[in-house]
């Protein structure tokens, strides 16, 4: 078959998508000229490029039911995640299988490993804040072997306003003095500003009154990186104190 050839199958296709709704699966004659134009050695960019097009427009809608299968299937984790928010897990999928796909297997199963894999990714990385690291939370064998453990540890914790840990700490403030509470509630809410990322280090290392309670070892196994990484993180959130601090601030606790 010359380039000729493939170039009018891949007409004489694009032609037929044109009368084909997206909401519709392809065809087996449909799917079996796109294999063909797939597997010829002579196929440009732009045909590969448009057939990518035309899987993502009919498939679509078949990876959003795969979500929608895998949030009831899973309601109690996905149960805090948007529903938008895993269709965008699928979609990932989606064109991850397009892109890797091998017209020698049929598509369909195919893109269904591939959206699954994303969704399993997608339920880890949208999961409410815990305390376990992703790499626990992603073993099977660990979650098997420490059951109790696994289940008291994957309470969610909020990252949010802590008005109630200022109240619950202020009995301790007034026995010192109301200056000093005032200074903490306005170290925390500086960190309130800052991104997520920072929050969670910050509430993992230190107490309301900036006393470690874990090492940067410990936190770094928490946010599943490495403590120099921790390390610059909180030297970081500590200049961003000291600027909007006064500057007889004392010194945060190394």
């Amino acid at each position: 078959m010359n380039l000729l050839v493939s170039i009018f199958i891949f007409t004489c296709l694009f032609l037929c998508m044109k009368k084909t709704y997206a909401l519709q699966y392809l065809t087996n004659n449909q799917m079996g000229l796109i294999k063909t134009i797939l597997r010829h050695p002579h196929k440009t960019d732009y045909m590969v490029n448009k057939i990518s097009e035309i899987l993502y427009q009919h498939y679509r809608y078949k990876a959003f039911d795969i979500a929608y299968e895998f949030r009831q299937h899973h309601y109690t984790q996905c149960k805090n995640i948007k529903f938008a928010e895993l269709k965008l897990y699928a979609s990932k999928g989606l064109l991850m299988a397009i892109k890797n796909y091998n017209p020698d297997y049929p598509f369909v199963n195919h893109m269904k490993l591939y959206v699954k894999g994303q969704l399993h990714m997608g339920l880890t990385d949208l999961h409410p804040l815990t305390i376990l690291p992703k790499k626990v939370r992603l073993s099977k064998k660990w979650k098997k072997d420490n059951r109790k453990t696994y289940s008291t540890l994957l309470k969610t914790t909020f990252v949010g306003n802590d008005d109630y840990l200022y109240e619950r700490n202020s009995h301790r403030c007034s026995l010192q003095g109301s200056g000093q509470f005032s200074t903490f509630a306005a170290v925390w809410t500086i960190i309130h500003n800052l991104d997520i990322e920072h929050q969670r280090i910050m509430k993992y290392k230190y107490d309301f009154y900036m006393k470690s309670i874990r090492s940067n070892s410990e936190v770094a196994d928490l946010m599943c990186c490495s403590s120099e990484c921790i390390r610059k993180k909180i030297l970081y959130v500590k200049d961003e104190i000291r600027r909007n601090l006064f500057t007889h601030f004392l010194e945060l606790t190394p």
